[in-house]
Protein backbone atom coordinates (compact mmCIF):
# COMPACT_ATOMS: atom_id res chain seq x y z
CA UNK A 1 0.00 0.00 0.00
CA UNK A 2 1.31 3.47 -0.85
CA UNK A 3 0.08 7.04 -1.16
CA UNK A 4 0.82 9.57 -3.88
CA UNK A 5 0.25 13.25 -3.07
CA UNK A 6 -0.12 15.77 -5.89
CA UNK A 7 0.55 19.35 -4.76
CA UNK A 8 -1.42 22.16 -6.39
CA UNK A 9 -0.69 25.89 -6.04
CA UNK A 10 -3.38 28.00 -4.42
CA UNK A 11 -3.63 31.77 -4.05
CA UNK A 12 -5.67 31.49 -0.83
CA UNK A 13 -4.40 31.21 2.74
CA UNK A 14 -5.80 27.75 3.47
CA UNK A 15 -4.13 24.40 2.99
CA UNK A 16 -6.44 21.44 2.40
CA UNK A 17 -6.82 18.14 0.60
CA UNK A 18 -9.15 18.69 -2.35
CA UNK A 19 -9.57 15.03 -3.24
CA UNK A 20 -8.55 11.64 -1.99
CA UNK A 21 -9.31 8.72 -4.25
CA UNK A 22 -10.03 5.21 -3.06
CA UNK A 23 -7.22 2.73 -3.36
CA UNK A 24 -6.87 1.06 -6.72
CA UNK A 25 -4.36 -1.70 -6.54
CA UNK A 26 -3.32 -0.55 -3.06
CA UNK A 27 -2.44 3.04 -4.10
CA UNK A 28 -4.08 6.13 -2.57
CA UNK A 29 -3.97 9.31 -4.65
CA UNK A 30 -4.48 12.69 -2.93
CA UNK A 31 -4.39 16.30 -4.10
CA UNK A 32 -3.07 18.88 -1.63
CA UNK A 33 -3.97 22.50 -2.38
CA UNK A 34 -1.72 25.03 -0.64
CA UNK A 35 -0.06 28.40 -1.16
CA UNK A 36 3.18 26.72 -0.06
CA UNK A 37 3.11 24.55 -3.19
CA UNK A 38 3.69 27.62 -5.37
CA UNK A 39 7.24 27.92 -6.60
CA UNK A 40 9.13 30.97 -5.47
CA UNK A 41 12.29 32.38 -7.01
CA UNK A 42 13.27 34.22 -3.82
CA UNK A 43 15.88 32.89 -1.42
CA UNK A 44 14.79 31.93 2.06
CA UNK A 45 16.20 33.60 5.16
CA UNK A 46 18.28 30.49 5.91
CA UNK A 47 19.81 30.54 2.42
CA UNK A 48 20.71 34.21 2.80
CA UNK A 49 22.29 33.55 6.21
CA UNK A 50 24.36 30.66 4.78
CA UNK A 51 25.58 32.86 1.91
CA UNK A 52 26.52 35.65 4.31
CA UNK A 53 28.33 33.18 6.60
CA UNK A 54 30.32 31.69 3.70
CA UNK A 55 31.27 35.16 2.42
CA UNK A 56 32.41 36.22 5.91
CA UNK A 57 34.49 33.06 6.31
CA UNK A 58 36.09 33.72 2.93
CA UNK A 59 36.87 37.34 3.84
CA UNK A 60 38.32 36.18 7.18
CA UNK A 61 40.62 33.62 5.54
CA UNK A 62 41.70 35.69 2.52
CA UNK A 63 42.02 38.93 4.52
CA UNK A 64 43.97 37.16 7.26
CA UNK A 65 46.35 35.55 4.79
CA UNK A 66 46.94 38.83 2.95
CA UNK A 67 47.53 40.71 6.22
CA UNK A 68 49.93 38.08 7.56
CA UNK A 69 51.79 37.90 4.25
CA UNK A 70 52.18 41.59 3.46
CA UNK A 71 52.20 43.28 6.88
CA UNK A 72 53.71 40.65 9.18
CA UNK A 73 55.84 38.87 6.57
CA UNK A 74 54.68 35.39 7.51
CA UNK A 75 55.26 32.36 5.26
CA UNK A 76 54.07 28.76 5.13
CA UNK A 77 51.77 27.56 7.91
CA UNK A 78 52.12 30.93 9.65
CA UNK A 79 49.82 32.39 6.95
CA UNK A 80 46.78 30.65 8.47
CA UNK A 81 44.92 33.24 10.58
CA UNK A 82 44.93 32.29 14.30
CA UNK A 83 46.85 29.10 13.54
CA UNK A 84 47.39 28.13 17.19
CA UNK A 85 43.64 28.36 17.87
CA UNK A 86 42.69 26.23 14.84
CA UNK A 87 45.36 23.69 15.79
CA UNK A 88 43.77 23.30 19.24
CA UNK A 89 40.15 22.94 18.00
CA UNK A 90 40.12 19.08 17.88
CA UNK A 91 41.41 18.88 21.45
CA UNK A 92 38.95 21.51 22.70
CA UNK A 93 36.08 19.59 21.08
CA UNK A 94 37.32 16.38 22.71
CA UNK A 95 37.47 18.10 26.10
CA UNK A 96 33.95 19.47 25.65
CA UNK A 97 32.60 16.04 24.71
CA UNK A 98 34.29 14.41 27.71
CA UNK A 99 32.97 17.16 30.00
CA UNK A 100 29.43 16.61 28.67
CA UNK A 101 29.76 12.81 28.92
CA UNK A 102 30.81 13.13 32.59
CA UNK A 103 27.62 14.99 33.41
CA UNK A 104 29.23 18.46 33.46
CA UNK A 105 31.65 17.42 36.20
CA UNK A 106 35.33 18.24 35.88
CA UNK A 107 36.44 14.75 36.95
CA UNK A 108 40.07 14.25 38.01
CA UNK A 109 41.23 17.50 36.50
CA UNK A 110 43.91 19.34 38.47
CA UNK A 111 42.20 22.64 37.58
CA UNK A 112 38.84 21.52 39.01
CA UNK A 113 37.16 23.17 41.97
CA UNK A 114 37.38 21.38 45.31
CA UNK A 115 34.22 19.58 46.29
CA UNK A 116 32.16 20.93 49.21
CA UNK A 117 31.93 18.50 52.13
Amino acid sequence: MSIMIHMKCSSGDLTFFSSISQPTGGHFVATLVSPYACSSALLSAGSIMCIILLVLIGVYIVGGILYLWFVVGATGVELIPNYSFWRQIPFLIRDGCCFTKNGFRAGNNTYAYQSIK
